[in-house]
């Protein structure tokens, strides 16, 4: 008897189980298992999100589906979801709806085809029809005694940033641009240039509309792949032609730190920072919102994905595009699975239940759980606990300094500092842990 054959017959009769279900075929097995394409995945995944009754969302799904899928009647495939598309309009029209219907597709394919304009694509590219160009924006109401109670929770610095803006703005005053330099190269030039045009103001900055910019140079600065120490500051806006330009408001009162030490050792950070600690044991809860604000900050996605396990698999489905025969033979799928291009999920999403995901563009999901991401990706969010894990020494402006700062206080922080060569106890006969905070000066000269 042939060895191999027998174990051949044997994987083949596991092989129709996915999950514990036996489906009646290989072909649903294998579609179970995410290894082949399904027609009427893109109909299921529409009608999954009109569970969410969220229909802005749906136009975008809708446009993501049309841009990155390949449904073959999308005109077809807008008739089956134009209701769950327009809902939200509807409403808005009130009743009658029918003599608003088409009213309301037009909005509808208003908002699809901002999404394909982005990507260099229309309507009618894809069968359907253009929306109308006389469409007026719907009205979106404005609660004026709301809004204006905003100044009573302003303290003292913001105060005076909002009395002077506020000031330019009632007055034809000579300072036009404010930049607030707050604790939590853009393209100002190509602004700059549009607005002279706009306002048929050449020699002034802006054409004399008021701008405002925000930023703490404490924190993560422009990424620029292979870019040197000196390009990076070279980039900032302290560089830029028109820095003399703006009125510098500052906000050194950090509303986000409620421990007053730990907002003291926020500041002192520039010069210095040596942390020790570990992780605590995993607590496993039975809701999500426990898990929203929690996070593990590292350095890579190669560590991210070290740190995000799962229970459950899902696999995308990778195809070439190619009038080259050569390139379908000589690339297969399941090279084309093992790619991993910037801003693109791995090929394997990994989920288990309770667990948080990333949505990247209201379409694709990052891979991994949502329990840990890079620094940069958190710079701007406030959470309630933050264990901070260092492989290796920060390699960019700030990071750590933006690592710590997403918490409230110290006993909400968390850092593990693997040892190595650069970091960890490098020091003999000491058992204190150093490791690297990386800062540009240069960037807090003038």
């Amino acid at each position: 008897m042939n060895s191999e054959l027998y174990y051949l017959r044997i994987l083949l009769l596991h092989i129709p189980t996915v999950d514990g279900k036996t489906y009646k075929n290989y072909f649903e097995a294998a579609r179970a298992k995410g290894l082949t394409t399904d027609k009427n995945v893109w109909n299921e995944t529409l009608n999954d999100a009109v569970t969410m009754k969220i229909p802005k969302n749906i136009r975008d799904l809708f446009a993501y589906i049309c841009l990155f899928t390949y449904v073959t009647d999308i005109s077809k495939f807008m008739t089956n979801h134009k209701d769950n598309l327009i809902e939200d309009y509807c409403h808005f029209h009130r009743h009658p709806v029918e003599e608003f219907f088409e009213l309301c597709v037009s909005y509808a394919l208003n908002n699809i085809s901002r999404i394909l304009n982005t990507h260099g694509k229309r309507c009618r590219d894809f069968g359907l029809e253009d929306p109308l160009t006389s469409l007026l924006p719907l009205c979106a109401t404005f609660d004026e005694e709301e809004n204006f109670n905003y100044e009573e929770t302003l303290n003292e610095e913001q105060r005076i940033a909002f009395e002077q803006i506020m000031t330019t703005l009632n007055n034809s005053n000579n300072e036009k641009s404010f930049f607030l330099d707050g604790l939590g190269a853009f393209a100002l030039q190509s602004i700059d240039r549009l607005l002279r045009d706009i306002q048929y103001k050449s020699r002034v900055s802006f054409g004399g509309k008021v701008i405002i910019k925000g930023g703490d140079y404490r924190q993560c600065l422009l990424v620029i792949p292979g870019a040197q120490a000196s390009d990076v500051v070279q980039s900032s806006l302290k560089n830029c032609s028109l820095w003399n330009d703006f009125k510098i408001l500052k906000l050194r009162n950090n509303m986000q730190a409620k421990d007053k030490p730990y907002k003291e050792t926020l500041i002192e950070i520039p010069s210095h920072m040596i942390s020790k600690d570990i992780f605590g044991e995993v607590q496993f809860v039975n809701t999500i919102y426990k898990f929203s604000k929690k996070v593990i900050l590292t350095h890579t996605n190669e560590e991210v994905d070290k740190i995000n396990q799962s229970e459950k698999t899902y696999l995308s489905t990778d195809s070439l595009i190619s009038d080259d025969t050569d390139d379908v033979t000589n690339y297969s799928i399941e090279f084309l699975n093992s790619l991993t291009p910037f801003g693109t999920p791995l090929h394997a999403l990994y989920l288990q239940k309770g667990a948080i995901i990333m949505l990247l563009r209201n379409l694709n999901t990052e891979s991994g759980l949502a329990f840990a991401m890079i620094i940069n990706k958190a710079q701007g969010q406030t959470l309630y606990k933050v264990g901070i894990f260092l492989p290796t020494p920060d390699f960019g402006h700030r990071q750590l300094y933006v690592a710590f700062s997403r918490v409230r206080s110290l006993n909400d922080v968390k850092v593990y500092i693997k040892d190595t060569a650069e970091q960890g106890k490098i020091l003999p006969g000491s058992d204190k842990i150093f490791t690297k905070n990386v800062v540009y000066k240069a960037v807090f000269e003038n």
